[in-house]
């Protein structure tokens, strides 16, 4: 296989091999017991078919921008640049903060007490911002080595704890304080960023056509670690801590493997904020590049065929800001980086209203999806968005805060738009 299938895998994965996908794991499974491995399943399924459809849609729009292309002959220009950008760029600056400073807590607390925690945030933005400078194939193989350290990890953990006699007994394992249908609304969150990997396509290449199977590969992988993971915990922790800690993880781990498992936690937890940071630095730079050539976004992000320096920089530099800021000490964090999730998934449900409507005839014999899964994904994706902001705390908070992004990001496309039509005017 080509190293480019591993790379497409790896960069799919990326937030889900995230210390934030855990933490939901790890607090649905103690809130729903056993019956969430039944929700994983769904929720995989679905997005391995969501995968295969949007592939199937993006290969009509070759780029980084395909996403932001079909949106655009759909809904037009302002729309474009709205959603993709709310959903990418709010999430990643705000999750971003929250992944680096918690692998500093890791790195200060299981490895080097000594070394200060920030410092240690600080230095992995670097890095992870200078292997992106350097070009798209030093960040894809930084990738695949640290979702390959993630999921090592984990599989080890997971074989260990599995192997070794339960500490909770079957009944509390089935206890569940939360239904199956809300505890489906929750794994929804967990394969979320799959399409990272579809924006590393490149414009009028053959690369576009490539296959949708490292995709859905990194979701079934996903899926798999999810269960196994899943199961290991709540034989090992009890229910309610599982559902109320914000290390869900470390506890598994502890209980299974003692310092030793701390020790693989504390590497899968560091592995796993670089996985998510980096692949976000990598596919949203690009997809920046790519609508910017493309008109939606002012023509300075515009990068080359392999590197995205502009974009990846003003990001790098947004979450150095956000961590010097403090805000990733408050307890406001996890509300922005929930409100970033609820944004993708509006995202989500923008693309497939999207391709619903895309007129027949502009899609080649084949190429299309049957109407029915359309629907299908639509109306899926909409009830899971709705439920989820009604089930969440500070509802109105999360409305309010999803609102002012799509409002910056309306004002300011409306800007650029109106500069770009006034300058075709005076030529």
């Amino acid at each position: 296989m080509k190293f480019s299938f591993f790379a497409s895998l790896a960069i799919a994965m990326g937030f889900m091999m995230s210390p934030e996908s855990l933490t939901i794991l790890g607090n649905y499974m103690g809130q729903a017991g056993i019956p969430f491995v039944g929700a994983l399943l769904l929720a995989g399924v679905f997005y391995m078919i969501t995968a295969h459809t949007f592939h199937k849609a993006f290969s009509l729009f070759s780029g980084p921008a395909g996403e932001a292309l079909l949106i655009r002959q759909v809904l037009g220009r302002i729309p474009a640049a709205v959603f993709p950008l709310s959903a990418r760029v709010t999430f990643a600056l705000f999750a971003s903060t929250a992944m680096l400073v918690t692998a500093g807590f890791v790195f200060n607390e299981v490895f080097v007490y000594w070394f200060p925690n920030f410092t240690f945030a600080y230095l992995l933005l670097g890095f992870l911002l200078v292997m992106n400078l350097l070009g798209q194939a030093f960040a894809e193989k930084l990738q695949v080595f640290s979702i390959i350290a993630v999921l090592t990890g984990l599989f080890a953990l997971s074989v260990i704890g599995l192997a070794t006699e339960p500490t909770i007994s079957v009944e509390h394992m089935k206890s569940s304080t939360l239904s199956l249908f809300p505890a489906g609304m929750y794994a929804m969150l967990l394969f979320i960023g799959f399409d990272l990997a579809f924006m590393q396509r490149i414009r009028n290449s053959d690369h576009v056509h490539h296959s949708v199977i490292p995709v859905i590969s990194g979701i079934f992988l996903a899926l798999l670690i999810f269960c196994l993971w899943g199961l290991t915990s709540v034989m090992h922790v009890s229910s309610g801590k599982l559902a109320e800690t914000t290390i869900p993880y470390t506890l598994a781990a502890r209980k299974i493997f003692g310092q030793n498992g701390r020790f693989i936690m504390g590497a899968v937890i560091i592995a796993g904020a670089i996985s998510v940071v980096n692949a976000l630095l990598l596919g949203i730079s690009r997809m920046i590049s790519g609508m910017a050539k493309e008109g939606l976004l002012p023509t300075v992000l515009q990068g080359t065929e392999k590197r995205a320096p502009v974009s990846a920089l003003a990001m790098a530099i947004g979450i150095a800001l956000l961590m010097a800021s403090g805000i990733a000490g408050e307890p406001e964090i996890v509300l922005y980086v929930r409100a970033g999730l609820l944004l993708w998934l509006l995202n989500y449900v923008v693309v497939f209203l999207c391709i619903i409507l895309m007129k027949s005839e502009a899609q080649p014999p084949g190429n299309s999806s049957p109407l029915g899964i359309k629907l299908i994904g639509f109306a899926v994706s909409s009830v899971v968005l709705i439920s989820l902001l009604s089930t969440f705390t500070n509802t109105v908070a999360l409305l309010k805060y999803m609102l002012a992004m799509l409002g910056v990001w309306f004002l300011l496309s409306s800007a650029w738009n109106f500069f770009v039509s006034r300058g075709r005017d005076v030529s």
